[in-house]
């Protein structure tokens, strides 16, 4: 009998381990993913999250690649997030299991050899694809995803005044930001940034279509202008089209610009505590942060506006508007007809007083 109880509580311990392992073994390849929202749980109170399959194929130019780098990108609350990676079979099939609930990108990426008959000894060319799949936790899911060819960033840095250290750019890189949530998704799973060589140049080569700002990060200098296919794009977006060759070049300078003056009313009085508008002259330009500043004059009607990228501007009081109305679109086009207009650039520093007129 005591030979038998033994038995018991012996089979009872591993069962309750078994349990306790089964529980709270990771996922392989899969980050843990608990939280605090409602739902079942577990008898350690950590919330089980549905799970499922997502599957489906990769193809390029109309038929099966058998050679593509496939990941799952998550969205939620808590921004995007790499969930899992998978290698496509020979027939382009792909499949990621114990998928929770929610909305993904699924982000595929394929080298391909330039010249077929040398593989691997040559040049390869970049092609991306990137789908939305939604996982409701409970019914296997498919996507396909289609391959194009990426796309190609080229371009130069210079600095004003220039610099004398011929290793003055290895401090610099030029990055891309994604502008909406593919592209943010498909930055997660690929490098989008270059280093500067000694000459300014710079090459961004595996870009998968879509929308982007472009930047530069430096630990001395300011960054000036963006110009992407000719067009002044500093902190605006740009659209990647598959394939696209865009040049694109970067401003520094190492003086930012100041623009300052006097605020005063018809009497030429100074208006202290006043709200004063910089902002450019293209309405397209208007959206762009550093380009737009808007402060208060001090107690003797000044102002100043400092590290405004050069270009033209517009100087205007805003009396009068609401904050829920401060940069919107209505909001710049009411002060333009009033402004002063302005031009600087260089690290100058000008002044220029700005008057109002009640009723203007």
């Amino acid at each position: 009998m005591k030979l038998f109880l033994a038995g018991l509580a012996c089979a009872v311990l591993l069962g309750v381990g078994w349990a306790y392992w089964a529980i709270n073994r990771p996922a392989i390849g899969l980050p843990q993913t608990w939280s605090a929202s409602s739902g079942p749980r577990d008898p350690f109170g950590r919330l089980f999250e549905p799970s499922t399959t997502l599957s489906g194929f990769v193809r390029m130019a109309g038929g099966v690649t058998h050679s593509a780098h496939v990941d799952l990108v998550r969205i939620n609350q808590n921004g995007l997030s790499r969930w899992a990676s998978d290698e496509v079979l020979g027939d382009g099939r792909f499949t990621f299991s114990r998928v929770p609930a929610d909305r993904y990108f699924v982000i595929a990426h394929s080298e391909v050899d330039v010249d077929p008959m040398r593989p691997g000894e040559g040049p390869t060319r970049h092609y991306f694809g990137i789908a939305e799949a939604t996982s409701d936790g409970e019914h296997p899911g498919r996507v396909g995803v289609a391959l194009y060819p990426g796309g190609t960033l080229a371009g130069h840095v210079r600095v004003a005044p220039a610099p004398d250290d011929p290793n003055a750019f290895d401090a610099v890189t030029v990055s891309l930001l994604g502008a909406d949530d593919a592209s943010r998704a498909a930055l997660v799973t690929i490098d989008g940034s270059a280093s500067v060589a000694p000459d300014g140049q710079f090459l961004i080569d595996a870009v998968p279509a879509g929308r982007y700002t472009l930047g530069a990060t430096t630990p001395s200098w300011t960054l000036d202008s963006v110009s992407v296919a000719n067009r002044e794009r500093l902190d605006l977006p740009f659209q990647v089209d598959h394939g696209q060759q865009i040049p694109t070049s970067i401003a520094l300078t190492a003086r930012p610009n100041v623009l300052g003056g006097t605020l005063r009313n018809a009497a030429g009085q100074a208006m202290p505590f006043t709200l004063v508008a910089a902002f450019s002259p293209e309405a397209d330009q208007r959206s762009a942060a550093r380009r737009t500043q808007l402060l208060r004059t001090d107690a003797a009607g000044a102002f100043r506006f400092s590290g405004l990228p050069s270009g033209e501007y517009l100087i205007a009081p805003a009396v009068g508007f609401d904050p829920p109305s401060w940069r919107t679109a209505s909001f710049f086009e009411r002060l333009a007809p009033s402004a002063v207009r302005v031009s600087i650039g260089g690290g100058a520093e000008v002044t220029r007083d700005v008057q109002w007129h009640a009723g203007r």
